[in-house]
């Protein structure tokens, strides 16, 4: 039923958690310690969201359909390797 309501909701919700990660507050790469990364968590307040879940909504024709945007995120290696800490703490 939801999917008739907002027919692109996961393509949307990936495209802006790709987006966001994308940033260049992210472009450093991994926090050099848990007390920086905690900061960062509190002054990006998506970020939390987005580094864990962007992959549980690019799943089957959506992982498709947002091709171009995964592939440019996940090619630069700062800012996945920032995303990628998060779940972690």
């Amino acid at each position: 039923m939801q999917a008739t309501r907002i027919p692109n909701a996961q393509n949307e919700i990936t495209t802006t958690c790709l987006t966001y990660l994308s940033f260049d507050a992210f472009s450093q790469g991994p926090c050099q310690s848990e007390k920086d990364l905690e900061s960062m968590v509190q002054h990006n307040v998506l970020f939390d969201y987005s580094a864990r879940y962007w992959g549980d909504h690019a799943r089957g024709q959506v992982e498709e359909d947002c091709k171009a945007a995964i592939q440019k995120f996940l090619q630069d290696d700062s800012k996945v390797a920032c995303a990628s800490q998060l779940p972690l703490v």
